[in-house]
């Protein structure tokens, strides 16, 4: 079945489901529901977070042994100051001011006129506006879904959000941020408003040259780089991402050695696709093109923006609450993917696609050619309904589809060790919420329907908790657990 904005769906209280007692039901709202709910409600609290180290200690579930042997818990992770919760309690230290530099879209340099800021494309409607809102986080969906327990559908939204959104996102929320200062003395972060990707244009002719940027940033000296900040809304790296943007440390320009000293942010980092690993960097710079992998200095990956990007705090509410009730789901596994990639990401794909279509559990949804809906309606549709998600690489590492399998509450499948270095800031121990399996595998899906239903349950309660920490928030509202905040703690603990 479909799923179409404003449709509805109904999930059958007999669906058909594996065999397996992993794939009984997605979730059940035990301690660790209620903690997620409580991590929504503190709202920045010191001491409500504070108390829920203890109850993190109460919901933590030991896995079986073959699965869960020497793996943190969630409650080891935050008692620690990991990452799947607030990475330390919410304090004076954790709310820095930020300055937001309001760059032109061009300046004139040598004689000539440059560009420095065209991806703010948002700016140009009213902060709020109906407009804003699509722009920054695209088009709402509107559907309905049944728990097990229920009669009556919930109405749950999201939205169709961009995967390379993020320059756009950071720019409105900041500029709304209640820690923003107009005053660079009393400012502990600058946000850069400049281009450092130009996909859009496909020219680096609109990347802000580096001698032209740095004479537009007056507080950016040797002392205060570190404490400057810019992201590239994609992977960061290809022959879209700006060479300003990755400036070296060792280059003749006093300009580009400040630049290379700055904190950035992209989907991808040198630690999740390395240069020197063999099986993917020389693919993808002989076939898609593209130069090294990523080279920016001081880079940071951050995750995508989710289908819940966006959302008021109630409409998350309501999509946490029925993710946390009991629901079967009519699939062990689901696969939704389109044909491309290097030639190794191409034969996994294809490897997994048969191994999925000729499974009895396994869905596989092609994307390729379908423009009769979008793909975030085809992929919520596979997601809610499946236990596991398979998630096989692509043109990198990295799919904006793992971060929808946290907010479906599908267990992400991971094919390669790179993804599991993906988002440290966000996700921390990638084995609390996700399946990683050595490619190539002789049967995925036999290997997931073996998984015991106590192992599952767990990765399912730990992935509820994550949900606020991997969704960025509407410009304005934010929270002390999303994902812009998130970052903005880890750029100033990283710095402090």
């Amino acid at each position: 079945m479909r799923l179409y904005a404003h449709a509805h769906i109904l999930l059958s209280s007999v669906a058909v489901v594996a065999a397996s007692p992993s794939s009984s039901s997605s979730s059940s709202a035990g301690p660790a529901a209620a903690l997620r709910k409580d991590n929504l409600a503190c709202e920045g609290n010191t001491q409500c977070y504070s108390s829920l180290l203890q109850v993190a200690k109460s919901a933590s579930k030991p896995g079986q042994a073959e699965f869960s042997a020497g793996r943190p818990s969630v409650a080891d992770d935050v008692a620690s100051g990991g990452t799947l919760l607030q990475s330390a309690i919410p304090g004076e230290k954790l709310t820095p001011k930020i300055f937001v530099y309001e760059l032109p879209e061009t300046t004139e340099y040598k004689g000539e006129t440059v560009p420095i800021k065209d991806m703010g494309l948002c700016e140009k409607f009213p902060p709020d506006s109906e407009e804003e809102k699509h722009c920054l986080f695209g088009l709402p969906l509107a559907f309905g879904l049944r728990s097990d327990d229920s009669v009556e559908e919930t109405a749950l939204k999201a939205y169709d959000v961009s995967q390379f959104s993020l320059f756009n996102i950071f720019l409105a929320s900041l500029s709304r941020h209640p820690q923003r200062t107009r005053n660079p003395d009393e400012a502990d972060l600058f946000f850069i408003t400049a281009n450092a990707n130009v996909t859009e244009t496909f020219s680096q002719e609109r990347c802000p040259p580096a001698d032209a940027l740095v004479g537009l940033l007056p507080y950016l000296n040797a002392s205060s780089a570190r404490r400057h900040f810019w992201l590239d809304p994609t992977v960061g790296w290809g022959p879209h991402t700006c060479d300003a943007f990755n400036s070296k440390s060792q280059d003749d320009s006093s300009a580009a050695q400040l630049l290379a000293a700055t904190t950035k942010m992209a989907l991808e980092d040198r630690a999740s696709a390395p240069a020197d690993d063999p099986t993917f960097t020389s693919e993808w710079k002989i076939q898609l093109g593209f130069r090294a992998t990523p080279s920016a200095e001081n880079l940071h990956s951050i995750p995508y923006p989710s289908i819940l990007s966006g959302l008021s705090q109630e409409d998350i509410r309501v999509w946490d609450d029925f993710l946390a009730e009991p629901r079967q789901r009519r699939h062990l596994v689901t696969g939704t993917w389109g044909p491309h990639g290097t030639a190794a990401t191409m034969d996994m794909r294809e490897t997994l696609q048969k191994q999925c279509e000729e499974s009895d559990v396994c869905e596989f949804t092609d994307l390729e050619g379908r423009r009769d809906i979008t793909n975030t309606e085809l992929i919520l549709d596979d997601k809610l309904h499946s236990t596991f998600c398979l998630e096989p690489t692509g043109d990198t590492p990295s799919r904006k589809g793992i971060i929808d399998d946290i907010i479906a509450g599908c267990i992400p499948v991971l094919l390669s060790p790179l993804q599991t270095r993906l988002w440290p800031w966000h996700i921390g121990h990638w084995e609390n919420i996700a399946i990683t399996l050595e490619w190539p595998h002789p049967n995925v899906i036999e290997y997931l329907a073996n998984i015991p239903a106590r192992e599952v349950e767990r990765l399912q309660e730990n992935m509820e908790i994550l949900i606020p920490r991997v969704t960025y928030s509407h410009p304005g509202s934010s929270r002390p657990t999303d994902a812009l905040e998130t970052a903005l703690q880890a750029i100033w603990m990283e710095v402090m």
